[in-house]
């Protein structure tokens, strides 16, 4: 049985950043849950989720994910993601399993979901790519990192073509937490370029 609301250990009481510890207070269930990163829509079972209300609090305590990922839907002002992200994480905060990533698929260009968050526009990503403009989207990034970490993101995860100096220059100037693909791509392309592997493999 996972984790109940009405009976929650704080782990903010008592942190412990040593990993077996962790393990052994969780159940399978939740072992299970941490491992996946979904919509909110997939966790309360709402159509569409703009507010963490006690229905969404429930189904989190009974299904402690490891993440949330959020979408343009999810995203209506910046007044409201930010009181949604403040009291997922307060609920978060309550429950017997580590802290929750809060995600939000925002590439800039074409891919922006946060945009309606006041968050800068930008030209598709592919107009950078094909000039060669590596200062310019090293700016994008420093920006739309820096915007997000405002609303109340935590972390970004960096493209898997850096390589290890770039990734350890982002990191140290972004202002924001960094995650990147230790094990690389399963895909043989670049990013941007997965019809080759689905032609490939279908």
């Amino acid at each position: 049985v996972a984790a109940s609301a009405e009976s929650p250990e704080v782990l903010s009481q008592s942190p412990s950043t040593d990993p077996a510890e962790i393990l052994s207070r969780m159940t399978l269930e939740e072992k299970i849950c941490q491992l996946l990163m979904v919509t909110p829509e997939a966790l309360t079972g709402q159509e569409t989720v703009t507010g963490f209300n006690n229905d969404a609090m429930d189904a989190l305590a009974q299904y402690p994910v490891g993440g949330l990922i959020f979408f343009g839907a999810n995203l209506e002002t910046a007044d409201q993601a930010t009181a949604m992200l403040s009291a997922i994480r307060e609920t978060a905060a309550t429950l017997t399993v580590p802290g929750l990533l809060l995600g939000v698929d925002e590439e800039g260009g074409s891919v922006s979901r946060a945009t309606p968050l006041g968050v800068t526009e930008y030209e598709d990503m592919r107009v950078y790519g094909d000039a060669g403009d590596t200062e310019a989207a090293y700016q994008i990034g420093l920006t739309l990192g820096s915007q997000l970490k405002d609303l109340g993101f935590t972390r970004v995860v960096l493209a898997r073509e850096l390589s290890l100096p770039e990734v350890e220059h982002i990191t140290k100037h972004c202002g924001i937490e960094t995650e990147c693909f230790v094990h690389g791509a399963l895909c043989m392309s670049m990013s941007g370029q997965c019809y080759m592997s689905a032609f490939l493999g279908g």
